[in-house]
């Protein structure tokens, strides 16, 4: 996935993105085929990113900077918008 260059540090952004999902019982063949990724929607304040992940914060504030951080993997990202 390219870089997302539009995106500034403490824009407010919404990922779409595929979790991994697992089974830890015992399963027959159609039961495994009807598993699948996990559809997630994250939102907050866009950090940074590289090359392999983006990085989000729920929580900021004006004077100590960031609360929390949630790095998201691209090659599991559906989908990055911005939003006011």
């Amino acid at each position: 996935m390219k870089k997302t260059k539009t995106l500034q540090r403490n824009d407010k952004v919404e990922v779409i993105w595929n979790d991994i999902v697992s089974a830890s019982q015992w399963l027959n063949e159609e039961q495994r085929k009807s598993i699948h990724p996990a559809s997630c929607k994250t939102m907050g304040y866009f950090f940074n990113e590289d090359d392999d992940c983006i990085r989000i914060s729920p929580t900021i504030n004006e004077f100590d900077g960031d609360g929390d951080i949630i790095v998201i993997v691209k090659g599991c990202i559906v989908e990055i918008g911005r939003f006011k």
